[in-house]
C-alpha cells in the first residue's frame, strides 16, 4: 500500500485532480474538504479562526494546520493505496507519513486564472493574497523539491496529469 502526498500552492490543481481520481475509484483525502481535519488557527493562541476571504493580515496572524491524528486515522481506514491532497502551514509534519511526494506546478498566469475563477475554495480570492501565493510559490516549490517531491506540471490536460500520478502507484 503506497501513501502519496500531492501538494502545490493554491491554484495548481490539487482539488480538481483529487475529484477526478475519486471519481475513478481511487482512495483520496483532500485536506481542505474533510470536516475538522484542517483549520486556520491563531498563532498566538492556537484557537481556530475563520474568515470568509482571508487577507494578508489574517494570514500573518494565523496558520493553516491539520490534526495529524485525524489524518493518520483516515489514512489507516484504507486497505489500498491512498492519495492525500493539500498544502498546510508546515508540510514537514506530513512528509514522514508518505512513500511518495508529488509537487503540482503551473505557470503564474495559470495560478492567477484558477484562483480567480474557482468555486471549490475561497482562499486566494483577494488580490493581495494572490500576489502572496505567487511570491511564496518559488520558495515552497524549492522546499518540496529538496524533500524529494516529484514535480508534475498541471499545464497539460487533467487526464494526462492523472495518468502520471497513478503510474506512481505501480
Amino acid at each position: 500500500m503506497k501513501k502519496i502526498f500531492i501538494t502545490g500552492v493554491s491554484g495548481t490543481g490539487k482539488t480538481t485532480l483529487s475529484n477526478l481520481l475519486t471519481e475513478r475509484g481511487f482512495n483520496t483525502i483532500d485536506v481542505d474538504h474533510v470536516q475538522d481535519l484542517c483549520a486556520w488557527v491563531k498563532k498566538e493562541t492556537s484557537k481556530k479562526a475563520f474568515i470568509p476571504h482571508p487577507d494578508n493580515k489574517f494570514i500573518d496572524e494565523h496558520e493553516y494546520k491539520c490534526n495529524m491524528s485525524i489524518l493518520k486515522n483516515l489514512m489507516s481506514e484504507f486497505n489500498d493505496h491512498v492519495l492525500v491532497f493539500g498544502s498546510v502551514g508546515d508540510n514537514n509534519d506530513f512528509i514522514p507519513l508518505f512513500d511518495v511526494l508529488v509537487l503540482l506546478q503551473c505557470k503564474p498566469e495559470t495560478i492567477m486564472h484558477r484562483l480567480q475563477t474557482r468555486d471549490t475554495n475561497v482562499f486566494g480570492k483577494v488580490k493581495e493574497v494572490q500576489n502572496r501565493i505567487l511570491e511564496w510559490r518559488n520558495k515552497f516549490d524549492e522546499i518540496m523539491l529538496k524533500a524529494g517531491a516529484i514535480p508534475i506540471s498541471t499545464e497539460e490536460d487533467i487526464d494526462a496529469v492523472a495518468a502520471k500520478v497513478t503510474r506512481l502507484l505501480e
